[in-house]
C-alpha cells in the first residue's frame, strides 16, 4: 500500500498484511505530494506533486524497489499548479497518465 504524506513530503510504503510502515520514499522538500496512482501492469507508482517555482510534476517510483525512478514535467510552468488527482490507464499498449490540475482547472493526459 502506498500513501502520500504531505507533512513529510514522503511516500509511505505499508505492508497491508501487518498494517505497518515498511519503508518510505523521500522526495525533495520542495515537492509537495498530493495524489498517487499505481500502474500494476508496469509496477510503477505515479505521485502528483506541486513544486516550488510553479512547475507541476509527476514523480515516478519503481514499485519493485520502492525507489524514486524519474520525474515527468507537464503543463504550463508560468503559474503555480498542483497535480491534485492522478489516474493511470495501465492497459497494455494504451498507457496514459491523467492529472487533475488544481490552479488551472484542467486535466492533462500524458502518454508513455
Amino acid at each position: 500500500v502506498y500513501v502520500v504524506d504531505r507533512g513529510s513530503t514522503d511516500l509511505a510504503v505499508i505492508d497491508a498484511a501487518t498494517a505497518t510502515v515498511i519503508g518510505t520514499v523521500p522526495f525533495y522538500s520542495f515537492y509537495t505530494p498530493f495524489s498517487l496512482a499505481v500502474d500494476v501492469t508496469r509496477n510503477l507508482v505515479y505521485v502528483g506533486v506541486a513544486a516550488s517555482g510553479g512547475y507541476p510534476y509527476i514523480l515516478v517510483v519503481d514499485g519493485a524497489t520502492n525507489l524514486w525512478d524519474s520525474t515527468l514535467l507537464f503543463g504550463n510552468p508560468s503559474f503555480f499548479d498542483q497535480a491534485q488527482g492522478v489516474a493511470v490507464d495501465g492497459t497494455v499498449g494504451n498507457g496514459r497518465i491523467f492529472t487533475a490540475n488544481y490552479s488551472s482547472g484542467t486535466v492533462s493526459r500524458l502518454a508513455f
